[in-house]
């Protein structure tokens, strides 16, 4: 069914007898609906009555309640418009995303981007899986109440989902590659192969990712790791996981200076902090001084050398390494630099490990534990050094007895310094953790549960030989392991297979399934205030999932970058 038709008015109100586009008005918290059409517009008044009565406080707006809100809607000055013809369906299945031109002009609309409202959905915030729209503008989720009553506006597009829901986009943390791309394989043009997997996984709902390489020698770190460009993620693909990514032009449109190109103290800075890297899209560089823009810091998790030989899994014996007299300057002269990496997996009970650690999380490193045999008081005096995750619980590491469980005893150690949180990785392929240890993990400590892929480079290739780092792996159906062995080599599941697989075998419910691969990760690293959230003033990272929670759409700062109907074509 097409939008109806609407007659512009010049100024005013509509006449007598016009077929007018009816236009909902829903607070924040969903309980008032006024629908305006045929209304009488008596109430209105000249333009010296309405100014006059806007100058009612917000605060005794609420106080009357409904009809306060209603009193304020009637101020609001609105302009007819016929809907935007042609508009493309952007969406899933019968309910495809329908535009409609609806605009509101108020006092200063005319200087704000456009707002983009999402119906007929259902929002996961909070915890909970809310009917209530979604409103975005500039690359952000936009509060409506503030912009019914302070600017006076409603949205300039409508996009009708149909029914689908809408939750913030997945974030994978440790990811080897796909789609052929090897990422430590030190190639002479690293940077196109993060772009080809940061492109496909959008399909799978991934709107931020940490790039993951495994134990290599040093020569591959110094190679590999400065061509791994680190910027937000967009039509180009996902974005490689920093922790500033909201887009430049979204924080000058909420300036007090005005709009993008207006005169503004911001000064873009040009070098400092831990390296210049590109920003999201508008060259922003380097980490500068204070009361400047910051610059993202890199995304990358090195997954190694620093792990035990005995549970070293699919990395190669005969680059793992300890850590020497001089134990951070090894950290240093292994990798070359520190600019690029933003998680560090080691096992914590080498020697000086804890110098380490300490080191690295003075840096803003996260540090985790994993490939290991560390008993759980070693894991503990870890933790209480600064490390704050587990790579991928239950593999590669002492499996979990009642005398000492090892590092699995994390999730519910009563050591951790206080106000300390322990967040923990898990594959749910199917494969690498059976399901009793998927329910075991989530409801011993479900607030710290992170679902990540360790997706390999045969993602989305099938059968064959492919490789991992120094390794060779072939894959035989679900399954990789390292060529001729039994031992498992990473995953082939993609994220959105991940999340359905793991809301079966534990039964935890949409909210906490979809939480495990968006906000988890977000407070993992620190960026729940942007990334892993569709709360007011998050950056609008958000995939629609149909009731199955097959991928629909995906879109990145408010923008479409993948949609199920196009892919097909």
């Amino acid at each position: 069914m097409e939008p109806p038709s609407c007659r512009p008015a010049a100024r005013g109100p509509p006449g007598p007898g016009a077929e007018l586009c009816p236009i909902k008005f829903s607070d924040v918290t969903g309980r008032l609906c006024v629908w305006l059409a045929r209304r009488d517009w008596g109430g209105v008044g000249p333009p010296a009555k309405r100014a006059a009565a806007s100058l009612r406080s917000r605060r005794a707006r609420r106080s009357r309640g409904r009809a306060g809100h209603v009193g304020a809607l009637r101020q609001l000055r609105v302009t007819w418009a016929r809907p935007r013809c042609g508009a493309g369906t952007v969406g899933a299945g019968s309910g495809a995303f329908r535009s409609a031109g609806l605009r509101m002009r108020g006092g200063q609309g005319a200087a704000r981007a456009p707002v983009l409202q999402f119906t007929n959905c259902r929002i996961l915030r909070g915890g909970a899986l809310l009917r209530e729209d979604l409103w975005v503008r500039g690359g952000r989720v936009l509060d409506p109440e503030k912009l019914f009553f302070e600017e006076r506006r409603v949205a300039d597009e409508q996009r009708d989902c149909g029914g689908c829901i809408l939750a913030p986009g997945f974030i994978d943390v440790q990811i080897n590659g796909g789609f052929g791309v090897d990422f430590s394989q030190a190639t002479e043009d690293v940077g196109s192969g993060v772009a080809l997997v940061a492109r496909r996984i959008l399909s799978h709902g991934v709107t931020s990712f940490c790039p993951t390489l495994v134990t290599s020698p040093p020569e591959v770190y110094h190679k590999v790791l400065p061509q791994i460009p680190v910027k937000s993620g967009g039509p180009h693909g996902a974005g490689v996981l920093g922790e500033w990514l909201t887009p430049l032009p979204a924080l000058l449109w909420e300036a007090p200076w005005g709009p993008v190109g207006s005169p503004s103290p911001i000064q873009v800075p040009n070098g400092g902090g831990r390296g210049g890297h590109e920003g999201p899209g508008w060259g922003v560089q380097g980490g500068g001084p204070a009361g400047t823009i910051p610059s993202p810091p890199p995304g990358v998790h090195l997954e190694g050398p620093f792990i035990s030989r005995e549970k070293r899994g699919a990395h190669p014996e005969a680059h793992l390494r300890s850590f020497e007299a001089n134990a951070f300057q090894d950290v240093l002269a292994t990798y070359g630099s520190l600019d690029n990496v933003r998680i560090v997996t080691l096992a914590p009970e080498l020697g000086r490990s804890h110098e380490v650690i300490r080191a690295l999380t003075a840096l803003g490193i996260c540090v985790s534990l994993g490939h290991s045999v560390a008993d759980l008081g070693t894991a503990e005096e870890a933790v209480q050094s600064g490390a704050t995750f587990i790579t991928h619980l239950f593999n590669a590491m002492l499996p979990f007895h009642h005398r000492d469980p090892g590092i699995v005893g994390l999730l519910t150690s009563d050591q951790l310094p206080p106000g300390r949180h322990i967040f923990y990785g898990l594959i749910a392929d199917g494969m690498h953790t059976n399901p009793a240890a998927l329910r075991i993990a989530h409801r011993a400590h479900p607030k710290g549960l992170v679902l990540v892929t360790d997706a390999v480079p045969a993602l989305g290739l099938g059968n064959g030989r492919h490789t991992l780092g120094q390794q060779e792996v072939e894959v035989n159906g679900l399954t990789a392991y390292v060529a001729g062995t039994k031992t498992l080599s990473g995953s082939i599941a993609p994220m959105d297979a991940c999340v359905r697989h793991f809301l079966r075998a534990t039964g935890c419910g949409v909210e906490s399934a979809l939480e495990a691969a968006s906000l988890h990760p977000a407070r993992l690293l620190g960026l729940e205030k942007h990334k892993g959230t569709l709360d007011f003033g998050a950056d609008a990272d958000f995939v629609v999932l149909d009731d199955s929670l097959h991928v629909r759409a995906t879109y990145i700062l408010g923008e479409l970058v993948w949609q199920a109907e196009v892919a097909r074509q």
